[in-house]
């Protein structure tokens, strides 16, 4: 049996995360004894994206699904200078992912990408307790990847007026440690527009409309 406890049910903090990517580096080994190549290559998997997990707490990102995973991966890389490494590292776990169903690789294969799997956790580790470089929205690429891990519309207009290219944020856009994520709402608009001029209402008797002295006078007007 794995030494890491399995957090409570339903706990979903940055120790609870980091417990099961520990918790599955152990559960490999277990695996690996009992000649189950299928699940040791979810465990590595499992490992990483656990440990990713972790990370997005730290910064009060987006986390749910595989795809914001990825989005985590490549914006910790990209704050650190190192995209192409963190992107490489990232192919390799989902390999093992991948493994899990599709039964390519043999135990070659399999303990070298857990091995690698080793290093990006501590790159992601490293990350996670250190406090966020400042970074600069650069490309669209990156416009877009921060609205997904913050949890903002990415239509182009949308993105364009909260995350313009060239915005910066010395916390990283994280906003577990202070960012203040932009508002989607539209100005309201409403208290400077021209009052409409008002209108005095006919009046009705038995049913039938009364003209008021000022319909009374314009019909005499135009009769002149």
């Amino acid at each position: 049996m794995p030494g890491t406890p399995l957090p409570p049910p339903g706990s979903n903090s940055e120790e609870s995360y980091k417990l099961i990517s520990n918790r599955f580096q152990e559960h490999y080994s277990i695996e690996k004894a009992k000649g189950n190549k299928l699940q040791a290559s979810e465990k590595i998997w499992g490992s990483v994206a656990h440990a990713l997990k972790a990370a997005a707490i730290s910064r009060g990102w987006q986390h749910d699904n595989h795809f914001l995973l990825s989005q985590v991966a490549n914006q910790l890389g990209s704050e650190a200078g190192q995209l192409t490494e963190y992107v490489n590292h990232m192919a390799l776990a989902n390999e093992m992912h991948r493994n899990f169903y599709e039964n390519e690789y043999g135990w070659d294969g399999i303990e070298h990408r857990r091995q690698d799997a080793r290093q990006f956790i501590k790159l992601i580790d490293k990350a996670r307790v250190r406090k966020p470089n400042t970074f600069t929205i650069k490309t669209e690429e990156d416009q877009n990847r921060i609205a997904h891990l913050l949890g903002l519309p990415t239509k182009e207009a949308v993105l364009n007026r909260l995350l313009p290219i060239g915005t910066a944020s010395a916390e990283g856009f994280a906003p577990a440690v202070g960012y203040k994520i932009p508002t989607s709402r539209r100005p309201d608009l409403s208290a400077l527009k021209s009052p409409e001029p008002q209108r005095s209402p006919r009046k009705r008797t038995n049913g039938s409309p009364t003209l008021t002295q000022e319909s009374i006078d314009h019909r005499v007007k135009r009769s002149r």
